[in-house]
């Protein structure tokens, strides 16, 4: 009997294959580099153990004859093994491609194309995907129907249909044209099907896979020419462990450049920096405050800052966010008619069109530009800076103040202060809320929840504090907050369960509804209400 691919087979079925062929001879054919995430699979040890193979019977192959030797260099780099392998093949840098682009689609249909004219059989390609199957333009076809489809049948407006057909058209304006190339070239393949096979020209489509398993495996099913699509959005995203695309990177001058002139996206978005105090800036394109998370080193102190630029303007702040897979801008405003703040949420994507990265509105899962042939950002006033000078000043110079000097200072001014005040550990143990403040939707509430927090850091560990005493700190040190009923309810009762939950303060006993009492957050061991 012959396994192959024996690597992704379970142990329970090789065992059960071992006890059908116990007299019978078995070869097995396995790379332990070839398993996928989601796959079952067995170690070479275990396989050699349940076959019973003596260790004379195993056999390495080390000489690569499928690759190219660019191909074989680039596998060997991303995927080191322990043992030393040798491609005779000559080296040949035309045998391996590697593309970046926003729109790896469109760049596949223009290879094939490419290839078509110059007089490859259809027969001699093969299109790889590695995660995502590529859209075709029959695909954006047969989805404009089926919004029509929705309108005929009262699902949607028509309004919301024409929009987003429009928006649909202007995507793919370069795109639809391949239709007829469709019909001329075989239907793109999962790698996870193609594993084993091979063809001449192994056209890769990685789009933004960061699984170097399955983009080497991919790789590794050529015999001629392999040629890499890659979304650059995949390289921006990439983590420092995704070995593949970081030797990609390595070795691709021009997809090192490419990344180069567009990232960090914030250098062509037209940012003024306020201070060098924060790193909070104005968006003359989108007219609002705008910061990022992966700039903030020390998140709450840069949130306090954009809460108070936020609450004394009253402009729209944008906080983009690109810790996640989708690239979020949530904006915040306020909303004069009902004396609140309101937000919203777009896409941070690149617009081929405007040619930098612009926020994009999504419906019924098509995303579009909302900057093109628009402009709705606003220069910058110098106004909403006012006194900033001073509020820098007094928080980093607070000796050569007056104590009348502190009176009346807005309450994230004061905050600021105070906040830096506190020493590195329980500055640190502050930030620990910094998950909830993407969150935050509301400077007031934001104003809450670190107060309430610096205030009961005051309290001795062990020491009481009751609601009313609370209170009267708060109106002590934030007099600007005057607290009624309603903000016990939304602001001051949330705020406390928050602190409560972090380990800050308990309650007596579960009968306790106004006492708490201060507890050492370093103590792991202490018991909380």
């Amino acid at each position: 009997m012959i396994i192959d691919e024996a690597q992704v087979m379970s142990k329970f079925w090789i065992e059960i294959l071992e006890t059908w062929f116990k007299t019978k001879r078995i070869y097995a054919f396995c790379d332990e580099t070839q398993v996928f995430s989601y796959e079952e699979s067995i170690s070479n040890d275990d396989l050699a153990r349940i076959l019973n193979i003596d260790q004379k019977n195993i056999y390495t192959l080390t000489l690569n004859l499928r690759s190219p030797k660019p191909v074989f260099k680039r596998l060997e780099e991303a995927l080191p093994s322990t043992y030393q392998q040798f491609s005779p093949r000559p080296d040949d840098n035309e045998s391996l491609t590697e593309i970046v682009d926003f729109r790896p689609e469109v760049r596949l249909f223009e290879i094939l194309e490419d290839l078509m004219s110059k007089g490859i059989n259809k027969n001699d390609i093969a299109v790889v995907y590695v995660d995502n199957l590529p859209a075709f333009p029959s695909y954006i076809k047969e989805y404009k129907d089926r919004m029509s489809y929705l309108y005929r049948e009262h699902l949607m407006d028509q309004i919301n249909i024409d929009k987003i057909l429009d928006k649909i058209s202007q995507k793919y304006e370069n795109f639809l044209k391949y239709e007829w190339l469709e019909k001329s070239i075989n239907e793109p393949v999962f790698i996870g099907k193609f594993r084993g096979l091979e063809a001449p020209v192994v056209i890769v489509y990685a789009g933004n896979s960061v699984d170097t398993k399955k983009i080497a495996c991919s790789y590794a099913r050529s015999t001629t020419h392999c040629i890499a699509i890659y979304s650059i959005s995949a390289f921006l995203r990439r983590q420092k462990d995704v070995d593949f695309l970081n030797v990609v990177l390595r070795n691709s001058p021009d997809i090192q450049k490419a990344v180069d002139e567009i990232w960090p996206f914030t250098k062509l978005i037209n940012l003024k920096r306020i201070s060098a105090e924060h790193h909070i800036y104005w968006n003359k394109y989108w007219g609002g405050w705008f910061i990022w998370n992966e700039e903030l080193i020390d998140p709450v102190l840069e949130y306090l800052w954009l809460s108070h630029f936020l609450n004394k303007s009253k402009l729209p702040s944008y906080i983009v966010n690109t810790n996640n897979e989708r690239w979020s801008v949530k904006k915040v405003l306020y909303e004069p008619s009902i004396n609140d703040y309101t937000h919203v949420h777009k896409k941070l994507e690149w617009c081929y069109r405007c040619n930098r990265w612009t926020l994009h509105e999504t419906e019924i899962n098509v995303q579009w530009c909302i900057e093109c042939n628009e402009e709705f950002g606003d220069e910058f006033d110098e106004n909403n800076l006012k006194d900033l000078d001073f509020h820098e000043d007094i928080i980093n110079n607070p000796r050569s103040y007056k104590k009348d000097d502190f009176k009346n200072l807005p309450i994230f001014i004061t905050l600021i202060g105070m906040y830096k005040k506190l020493s590195r550990e329980d500055r640190s143990y502050i930030a620990s809320i910094y998950d909830d403040l993407e969150s935050m939707d509301d400077p007031t509430k934001f104003a809450f929840r670190i107060g309430i927090g610096l205030i009961l850091l005051k309290i001795k560990p062990g020491d009481p504090i009751t609601t009313e005493e609370i209170l009267e700190k708060w109106a002590q040190w934030f007099p600007e907050i005057v607290i009624d009923d309603s903000k016990k309810t939304s602001f001051i009762r949330p705020s406390i369960s928050k602190w409560i939950k972090k380990g800050l303060i308990k309650k007596p006993n579960k009968n306790s509804s106004n006492v708490y009492i201060r507890l050492d957050y370093n103590d792991q061991d202490q018991e909380l209400a």
